[in-house]
This record gives structure tokens, C-alpha cells and sequence, in this order.
């Protein structure tokens, strides 16, 4: 379930698309949603990616505003267990406030308009 305030930079076709208002707020369409797997998982601790969290080759991670809680070996760990979990060619998005981009130097970095963006590199 998302707010307004989620969508204030997304082109307003995509939402009409891809999400059904329901009073203030809008739900993923059902069909994307079957596609997608929507999952809670502690970043501090080692056990992913595993077969059993199904958190291996993963296209997409979005992990925003989390890091920046982190000690640097805890934030450093983090981004190395989250490229083992992407897909070759997988994208990892980070907000803005996270990490420097230092500890994503396993990463392909992608300097997008209004953001950076991480890939993890074909093998």
C-alpha cells in the first residue's frame, strides 16, 4: 500500500497503469503482483542469499534508507551479500542517504538523472 507521497516523481501513466487507487492510497495491480516477491529480511545477519529465503539470483533489490544505520563492517558485509543475491546483470537501488559509493565497488555504478543505481557485473 503506498501514499501519494510515494508517487510525487512518477510520471502519473505509471500509476494509472500499474496501481488502483483505493481512497488515499493505491495497491499494486494484482498482475505485477503475482510477478513479484515481497519479503522482510534482516540485513545485519548472514544468512542470505539462500535458496530457503528464496534470496538468490534476485533481479531487482531495493534497499533504501537502511544502511545508514549501519557500522561501516555491518554496511560493507551487507552490500557484499546483496551483490551475491542479484541475478547476473541484477540492479541494485539505494537511497540517496546511503554509503558512499565505496562500499558498492563491486558493483557497475549507473548515474541515472536523479539517482545512482548498482549492477552486479555479468560473470
Amino acid at each position: 500500500v503506498y501514499g501519494t507521497w510515494s508517487f510525487r516523481q512518477t510520471d502519473a501513466g505509471i500509476r494509472a497503469r500499474y496501481f488502483s487507487q483505493q481512497g488515499r492510497f493505491y495497491t499494486l495491480d494484482p498482475t505485477v503482483r503475482r510477478r513479484v516477491t515481497f519479503a522482510q529480511l534482516n540485513l545485519a545477519e548472514s544468512g542470505y542469499p539462500s535458496q530457503a529465503s528464496a534470496t538468490t539470483a534476485m533481479d531487482l533489490i531495493l534497499c533504501r534508507n537502511v544502511m545508514i544505520y549501519f557500522t561501516p563492517a555491518v554496511t560493507r558485509a551487507v552490500a557484499d551479500r546483496l551483490y551475491a543475491a542479484l541475478h547476473d546483470g541484477g540492479w541494485l537501488l539505494v537511497g540517496h542517504a546511503e554509503p558512499s559509493q565505496e562500499v558498492f565497488a563491486q558493483y557497475e555504478t549507473i548515474n541515472l538523472p536523479d539517482a545512482v543505481a548498482y549492477r552486479r557485473t555479468p560473470a
